[in-house]
């Protein structure tokens, strides 16, 4: 598996399942452009850590949302897919119809750089931290993000967010109670 320390923005679900298939990276889909300004919001930490790349359909809207997101982060990386390697059944355009192999490639020429492959137990120490679920692991996940400048999030998305900022949950802890 190829692992990418860029954080990779994409249009909706089936992009996002398609670029998780082709590589591991935190990925984030866009709500469109009207719900656009709370999610380049929530980019703002990943984007200072490991920076965001952007590969959005090569059609009229993917253009729009790459212009509204470049406008907020100028130094995005630009990942771009060929038309021809995003066609799908009955001349249907998005990067959720191309084949994984494309995908790696656009990411590498874009600039992504290779990472470490993350821990593989950040989940199973948050949830014995107390970070899983129940009233009081969402109370504590509430704080942990809110401490960290985080977006709300469910334990396994959590792991994910601490494994692209490199923090374990030690570290992410110790935000909880700085020391003075």
């Amino acid at each position: 598996m190829l692992y990418i320390r860029e954080s990779i923005i994409v249009e909706g679900d089936r992009d996002q399942q398609a670029v998780l298939r082709a590589v591991s990276a935190l990925v984030f889909k866009t709500r469109g452009l009207n719900g656009l300004r709370a999610d380049l919001a929530a980019w703002a930490p990943f984007a200072a850590h490991g920076g965001l790349v952007i590969l959005t359909d090569p059609d009229s809207p993917g253009d729009r949302l790459r212009a509204r997101i470049t406008a907020v982060y100028p130094t995005a990386l630009q990942a771009q897919l060929p038309t021809k390697a995003c066609r799908g059944p009955r001349g249907r355009l998005g990067i959720q119809f191309a084949d994984p192999a494309a995908i790696r490639e656009a990411l590498l020429a874009a600039g992504c750089r290779q990472r470490q492959a993350p821990p593989a137990d950040t989940l199973s120490q948050l949830i014995q931290a107390g970070f899983g679920g129940g009233p009081a692991g969402a109370q504590n996940r509430r704080a942990l993000t809110t401490a960290l400048g985080l977006p709300q999030a469910p334990a396994p998305r959590l792991a994910s967010y601490l494994n692209a900022l490199d923090l374990t949950p030690a570290q992410a802890l110790s935000y909880l109670h700085p020391k003075d």
